[in-house]
């Protein structure tokens, strides 16, 4: 595999709480953001903010002084049956389908195996990490994005375009 068939990155973006007690806060979150900026709980929508990226993060560093993996490393390690450590990460916040919600961002360079970056995953194997991270937080929905290199950044090697000449009837 070459490494242009390699995805630059992928994104778990992660949908609503299931737990009622969460959800309710999720969904007054969804409320205050609807309403205009001057009106909004400002302090309700910082903590809610906060509280979730420093609860993601969490997750994806873990809290281990001993150097063991972290949750989403061990998910990792779970579906795809390799030891994966995550160099670094991004929590961000995405409007999808008339919800704010919360993603995970990974580039594909800092997710490595012991013997070097992560090599392709199949569809399955994204489905099936999505589905870990969403039962592990017990979330609705994990819907996961790959990116791909823009074909467009590549060489393109050029075409020679014959033009029809005027009266020539497209010949």
């Amino acid at each position: 595999m070459t490494p242009s068939q390699l995805p630059e990155s992928i994104t778990f973006l992660l949908g609503p709480p299931a737990r009622p007690d969460e959800r309710a806060n999720f969904n007054r979150y969804q409320a205050e953001l609807g309403r205009p900026a001057e009106e909004r709980d400002q302090a309700f929508c910082s903590f809610y903010e906060k509280l979730m990226d420093g609860y993601l993060s969490s997750l994806v560093k873990g809290n281990c002084a001993d150097g063991s993996p972290s949750l989403v490393e061990q998910l990792f390690e779970m579906v795809l049956g390799v030891p994966i450590r995550i160099r670094s990460h991004f929590v961000g916040i995405a409007f999808w389908r008339r919800l704010w919600i919360r993603n995970l961002h990974f580039q594909w360079d800092d997710l490595l195996t012991p013997t070097g970056p992560l090599p392709a995953l199949s569809g399955d194997d994204v489905k099936d990490l999505a589905a870990a991270i969403g039962y592990s937080l017990k979330l609705d929905w994990v819907l996961a994005q790959r990116a791909y290199p823009d074909p467009v950044s590549h060489p393109v090697p050029r075409v020679r375009v014959h033009r029809a000449r005027p009266g020539s009837g497209g010949k």
